[in-house]
């Protein structure tokens, strides 16, 4: 009796673990035999490579269970949620996104967004529990990246990043499904770009399952936090999964915000090796094949971002954004954008963006960022010519673009 009581238990774990609602079994498999194939990595970063794999397969009957939890508690609650016209931030790297997000969500009157231990532990069972323990702030207070060594510090300084940070929803499609440009940053193995880095190479299944769990996970969210508020996520590295949203959401206000692409790609590289570094202990920038697949992926991003922005224009549903003007002017272009949004402006929210405007326009950088050379920034024509249009001193369409207050 006791045997077949440990066989049962283990066949139903096997079971959970398996249909675990925030998995991608044939991407996580994809990721695991390139790891266990690599003959470059050093054995010991290949073994925690390896660990850190096998830990999320060992995890994922709790997670599944956890979920299962949440549907039996909260399913009439959640299906009675209601989400209102979103407002998606979509941009390429280095751009200002994080910056925008973070500023918008603090407005918690009107927005709300996901926070990355929201993503990481997406259950509303395990937000009360640490709640009533009253740890949340606790948590909220840890740094995703490993301050022991300086590539962590380094990645820490160009993209600040705490557990209860309001994070892009990559980062859920990396760490639950495998499936995301951001993989490659904690296995930097270069076939695996063609693989899980684009959301329109699933098969149509797989692409409404991720989809739904994904709705799924913003509803509890506005269940716990956010009802009656406007959803806010922002998304820098797949354009086919906004593509996927914006069906879902087609009335959807999407804020595109564009960099000049020699200083987007110069930081873009420098956080690329410092993150790589950080998560591996590998400096992955002296490979020649790395830095070109990196830049490649880049180039086809930036193309389908350019595309995405002009289907959208054309709609009356993109608003542009240029960097610097956004930087310098925090004031000034957050009150069209509210104003865009029909969406009134507190006093005390115009003090904060006012004080923020100064603090910005003395703001120094303390990393040091080099200029990449003329082949590295080549075959860009299409994401500079649209930083250009931004940078117009006219508007020709009020609902289409907000240019330079």
């Amino acid at each position: 009796m006791f045997l077949f009581g440990i066989i049962l238990f283990f066949v139903i774990t096997i079971i959970l673990g398996y249909i675990n609602p925030l998995s991608h079994w044939g991407s996580y498999w994809c990721v695991f035999r390139a790891t266990y194939r690599d003959k470059q990595l050093p054995k010991r970063v290949k073994m925690r490579l390896l660990t850190y794999l096998l830990s999320d397969l060992v995890l994922s009957p709790l997670h599944c269970s956890l979920w299962i939890l949440d549907e039996m508690i909260f399913l009439n609650k959640l299906n009675q949620v209601r989400l209102k016209d979103p407002v998606f931030i979509v941009s390429q790297p280095r751009s200002g996104s994080t910056f925008l997000h973070r500023l918008l969500a603090d407005d918690k009157d009107v927005f709300f967004a996901v926070t990355y231990l929201e993503w990481r532990w997406p259950y509303i069972c395990i937000w009360y529990l640490l709640d009533c323990l009253r740890l949340r702030d606790w948590i909220n207070s840890w740094s995703y990246w490993p301050n022991k060594n300086t590539a962590g510090s380094l990645a820490s300084k160009m993209h600040p990043h705490l557990y209860g940070d309001h994070e892009e929803h990559g980062i859920f499609l990396e760490e639950k499904f495998y499936h995301h440009y951001f993989v490659f940053r904690r296995f930097p193995f270069t076939p695996l770009l063609d693989t899980i880095t684009h959301f329109d190479t699933l098969n149509s299944i797989d692409q409404k399952r991720l989809l739904d769990v994904f709705k799924r996970v913003i509803k509890k969210v506005a269940y716990y936090r956010g009802e009656n508020r406007i959803w806010l996520t922002k998304e820098n590295e797949s354009v086919s999964f906004y593509r996927e949203l914006f069906k879902i959401f087609p009335r959807a206000t999407h804020l595109f915000l564009v960099r000049d692409h020699k200083d987007m790609l110069s930081s873009y590289v420098i956080l690329s090796r410092e993150s790589t570094l950080a998560k591996t202990g590998v400096d992955r920038s002296s490979s020649t094949e790395w830095h070109k697949a990196n830049l490649e992926f880049r180039r086809g991003e930036c193309t389908e971002f350019v595309a995405f922005h002009n289907k959208l224009q054309e709609k009356g549903r993109a608003v542009l954004l240029d960097y610097d003007n956004f930087t310098s002017n925090v004031f000034k272009v957050m009150l069209r954008l509210y104003q865009y949004l029909q969406i009134n402006m507190s006093e005390e929210r115009a003090r904060c963006l006012l004080d923020l405007t100064n603090t910005q326009r003395m703001r120094t950088r303390d990393y040091v960022v080099s200029k990449l050379s003329n082949e590295n920034v080549a075959g860009f024509d299409e994401i500079e010519d649209l930083v250009k249009y931004s940078q117009l001193p006219t508007q020709s369409s009020a609902r289409a673009v907000i240019r330079r207050s």
